[in-house]
């Protein structure tokens, strides 16, 4: 998704608005990438310093060095380090709280456009409108459960000392099973049909 967007053509009316929800849904996804991405590194940050705990823990060395002194970090506690990618990791998340509630409006943007074109007529190439609707329909839907799984590891990935279980979440981080792989393609779809590319 590196590439750019076209430069549009005049549009006026719902062509215009959906048009401009197409690339909206563009720089959303692309946004929501780099945030992965970030989550991503954070995650494999935070499952790192607990298995480097663990490993420290059970062979009675000192984990942390805080303000020129070395202590001794239980395996179960949250060390400073911890919580400061705890939070990183949290904001990452939130940005995906905020695309997705953007990805929804988008989504009933569409539906309103709908219910205010009374002309069921095509739109663009080939779509009638309510194809943008219900493509919008199926990305959110996998944007909005893939956010839920991440609510999940969010919520678990500092307090669990299984390594399995840690690798387990990093590997859903990256791999995102609810973003299924048409997501992609519904998207260009949009973007091809708008003009966009």
């Amino acid at each position: 998704m590196s590439c750019r967007l076209s430069k549009p053509k005049e549009l006026q009316g719902s062509a215009r608005v959906i048009r401009d929800h197409c690339a909206d849904w563009y720089n959303h996804v692309t946004k929501w990438e780099e945030l992965n991405d970030a989550g991503l590194e954070t995650a494999k940050e935070i499952v790192n310093h607990k298995l480097q705990a663990q490993y420290q823990t059970d062979s009675n060395e000192p984990v942390e060095e805080v303000c020129g002194q070395v202590t001794e970090v239980n395996k179960d506690s949250m060390t400073p380090r911890l919580q400061e990618l705890c939070y990183d990791l949290h904001k990452s998340f939130d940005g995906q709280g905020k695309l997705v509630h953007r990805m929804s409006k988008l989504t009933k943007h569409f539906e309103a456009t709908i219910q205010l074109k009374s002309d069921t007529s095509l739109t663009f190439q080939t779509w009638p409108i309510k194809y943008f609707y219900e493509t919008s329909q199926k990305i959110l839907s996998m944007y909005a459960k893939e956010y839920s799984v991440k609510q999940t590891i969010l919520e678990n990935i500092a307090h669990s000392n299984n390594r399995d279980l840690l690798m387990m979440y990093v590997s859903i981080w990256q791999t995102q099973p609810y973003i299924e792989k048409h997501a992609k393609i519904l998207l260009e779809s949009m973007l091809v049909e708008t003009g966009h590319r």
